[in-house]
């Protein structure tokens, strides 16, 4: 077994994403089910994250990840649908030692997210 399934407590945990397109929006629609502080690094952010972050779901920060950013993350998503840019957010990750998550992209992510089926009303 490559992966082995456990749980992360989330709570109050800061959870990083880079990207704004559509594997950032399919990472954030679960990610803000948890209990998370969730910061979102996108120069180009798609409007449901901008609104997101304007009613407070979230911290929207307008510009690419930074070595800085990522210094005391419990996680980091790599979801800016680019390989270079994905592979700077992984070198950060890594040399932060923070566990890292390529979208989409199963060897080189330290985790990986499964589906989940949600039946909350």
């Amino acid at each position: 077994m490559q992966h082995y399934p456990v749980f992360f407590n989330t709570r109050a945990a800061r959870i990083i994403l880079s990207g704004g397109g559509e594997a950032a929006l399919a990472k954030l629609r679960l990610l803000m089910k948890t209990e998370a502080n969730l910061h979102v690094f996108a120069p180009d952010a798609a409007p449901e994250i901008i609104d997101w972050a304007n009613a407070g779901a979230l911290t929207l920060h307008r510009r690419a990840l930074k070595a800085e950013d990522v210094a005391g993350a419990a996680l980091v998503y790599a979801a800016d649908e680019d390989e270079a840019r994905d592979s700077q957010t992984a070198t950060l990750a890594h040399s932060a030692r923070v566990l890292l998550n390529i979208v989409d992209n199963l060897e080189g992510s330290d985790f990986i997210t499964p589906a989940i089926v949600d039946r909350d009303p």
